[in-house]
C-alpha cells in the first residue's frame, strides 16, 4: 500500500473517496471503497472475520466455496462486479490501481 500511494500520491491527498457496495452472502464480511482522481481509481477490499473459515486448514485464506456468490460492485456495470472468491483467493486484501 505504501508503494503504491508514493506512485499515485494524488488518489491519497486529493482522490474522491466512495464506499463500494457489497451483496451476496457474505457481505457482511467485506469492507471496501474506492478513491478517484485524475482519471485513476484505487480499489481495496479487506476480508473481516473469517477466523471460522480458517479453521482445520492449512490455507490464510477462506476457500473460495465460502463466500458463495458474494460480489463487490466497483461500478454502476455488470463488468465491474469483483468476485470475492477472485478477489481474495491468495490474501485477505485487494489493492488495486486502474487508470
Amino acid at each position: 500500500m505504501l508503494a503504491i500511494r508514493r506512485e499515485h500520491p494524488g488518489l491519497f491527498a486529493h482522490g474522491e473517496y466512495r464506499p463500494l457496495e457489497v451483496k451476496g452472502p457474505r457481505a457482511d464480511n467485506i469492507i471496501a471503497f474506492a478513491r478517484t482522481h485524475d482519471r485513476k481509481t484505487l480499489t481495496c477490499a479487506i476480508a473481516l472475520r473469517c477466523a471460522p473459515a480458517l479453521l482445520d486448514q492449512a490455507e490464510a485464506v477462506p476457500p473460495a466455496e465460502w463466500w458463495e456468490d458474494t460480489q463487490i460492485l466497483a461500478g454502476d456495470v455488470e463488468a465491474e462486479r469483483l468476485d470475492a472468491a477472485q478477489v481474495f483467493a491468495t490474501s485477505p486484501v485487494h489493492v488495486a490501481v486502474a487508470g
